[in-house]
């Protein structure tokens, strides 16, 4: 057997076992930037809804807060919209704040893109669109595609729990009832 016949079939085996390898190290890593906020006070901002409303972080004092962090083209986040329109549809706002946040445009996605998943979502909840400050303040703009992210804020306002990838409903009950003491 010639080298040309086995080291393709090398190469191809070592880019295989590395891909995996690799996102698993990514994932770790960027796991430990979202999971370093749980202990700090929740960052300063005002953002903007999807329909036109001015939402500021001063407004979620006194109130439990879940800001739920999704994209379009994002499957995982598609799998859990039912889990979030459930727990929408089952909080007191003057108790738990829900607000969704959406990081198109730091993706560079078409307003046409994240109208359609908008309406694909059918929330009630307010819909926030992340700026580079505000992603910045919680993981870093870079990695505004990794989504979903669950941030939840005590009271007081400091972050108690961070949940990333698609989560079920259970989970993200238990962070709010843990959040609410």
């Amino acid at each position: 057997m010639n080298r040309r016949t086995w080291i393709w079939p090398a190469v191809v085996v070592v880019i295989a076992a590395a891909y995996p390898v690799g996102k698993w190290v990514v994932r770790a890593w960027v796991d430990r930037k979202i999971e370093r906020n749980v202990g700090h006070q929740l960052p300063s901002f005002t953002l903007t809804s999807t329909d036109g409303r001015t939402f500021r972080s001063d407004e979620l004092r006194g109130k439990v807060a879940v800001l739920h962090f999704l994209r379009s083209f994002c499957g995982s986040c598609e799998r859990e919209k039912p889990a979030v329109r459930a727990l929408a549809s089952k909080l007191d706002p003057n108790d738990v704040v829900l607000w969704s946040i959406m990081t198109d445009r730091l993706q560079g996605y078409a307003e046409a893109d994240t109208q359609a998943t908008l309406a694909r979502s059918k929330f009630e909840h307010p819909v926030l669109m992340a700026d580079k400050a505000f992603a910045d303040a919680f993981h870093g703009a870079e990695w505004s595609h990794v989504t979903p992210i669950w941030y939840v804020v005590s009271r007081d306002g400091e972050i108690v729990a961070t949940l990333r990838g698609t989560q079920e409903l259970a989970a993200v009950e238990e962070a709010i009832a843990n959040a609410r003491g």
